[in-house]
């Protein structure tokens, strides 16, 4: 009963791990291409 508890709680503790640094990516990834694009129109501007 314990070591099931304790499967489920690492496996619940690797998703959300999974899931924040893919979100992390996400955000970092927008970020990113919010700022060429900001540079592209300066450049233009």
């Amino acid at each position: 009963m314990t070591s099931l508890r304790l499967c489920r709680f690492l496996i619940s503790w690797m998703l959300v791990f999974l899931l924040g640094t893919e979100f992390f990516f996400l955000i970092n990834w927008m970020f990113e291409c919010l700022s060429i694009i900001r540079f592209d129109s300066f450049l233009s501007w």
